[in-house]
């Protein structure tokens, strides 16, 4: 972030372990008394899991906050801060939510970049993983209890593809992921 943006009068709105509010009046580098509600966010994972014959694996969640179930790619916060991030963090959430949420464990993991969700009112940043090679883990998914994880569904590129043009795969994260798997080749 540039010396040029001041923040002054922060106001803490909200704060909970996932994330908080404030409500700032930053000074830019065009203007001054900018006044903005910014949700900051932990640095997260999308995790594109894909097995050694191009199935990408898809898992089913309850979503209470747009009141929807959906298919998407997994994701996971990162249990650092985000001064902390190195290549090592995402390596430790993938080895955690793949088993965890959907079963599954990875030979091979690929940082193929990040973006920013909706950088109009949140700073959060979403890293895109491609996990290769994915084989079922003992014990099988095990979500935690806060987990709204209700099925699985391993899907061709060509599913994945058909599931993006019908709206069914829906969610901001698995989109991106998407986009940077066709982008790259991996869905031709």
């Amino acid at each position: 972030m540039s010396d040029l943006w001041q923040a002054k009068h922060a106001k803490l709105v909200v704060e909970n372990l996932h994330v908080h509010v404030e409500e700032t009046e930053w000074d830019t580098p065009k203007r001054k008394g900018v006044r903005w509600l910014t949700v900051y966010h932990n640095v997260a994972v999308v995790i594109a899991p894909r097995t050694a014959d191009g199935h990408h694996l898809l898992i089913c969640e309850e979503r209470p906050a747009i009141r929807q179930t959906l298919w998407t790619l997994p994701a996971a916060q990162v249990d650092v801060a985000p001064a902390d991030i190195r290549g090592e963090a995402f390596i430790e959430t993938r080895q955690r939510e793949l088993p965890g949420e959907a079963g599954q464990q990875a030979e091979h993991v690929k940082i193929l970049g990040h973006y920013h969700s909706s950088p109009g009112f949140t700073n959060e940043r979403l890293y895109l993983l491609l996990a290769d090679q994915i084989t079922a883990s003992k014990g099988g998914a095990r979500p935690k209890e806060t987990e709204c994880t209700l099925d699985q569904r391993l899907v061709t590129a060509d599913g994945l593809r058909a599931r993006v043009l019908s709206n069914e795969l829906q969610d901001g994260p698995s989109l991106a992921m998407c986009a940077q798997l066709s982008a790259r080749g991996h869905l031709s």
